[in-house]
């Protein structure tokens, strides 16, 4: 059986580390994206990915939100926001 391949797409190193760590325990081929809109553009167009996870809250000028957008208009995979907001 093909392990299901999940990129995050997260600013903090410690967060992305943690939810690699435990996505890796549970067998997902989970690889650690980018800290931003463009690094995770950049790898998405180069990576096969079946699943992503999402931070809201991205490093630079452009968003998760925004990521969202491209994967629904370009790449079409399913995806899940994450946030560490309390609001």
């Amino acid at each position: 059986m093909n392990k299901l391949h999940v990129i995050v797409v997260e600013d903090d190193w410690l967060v992305a580390e943690s939810i690699l760590s435990a996505l890796t325990e549970l067998g997902y081929r989970a690889r650690f994206s980018a800290h931003s809109y463009t690094e995770a553009v950049e790898l998405i167009q180069k990576e096969k990915a079946d699943f992503a996870m999402i931070d809201i809250q991205l490093a630079g000028e452009k968003d998760g939100i925004d990521f969202a957008e491209y994967l629904n208009k370009h790449i079409h995979i399913p995806f899940i926001f994450l946030t560490g907001n309390t609001d």
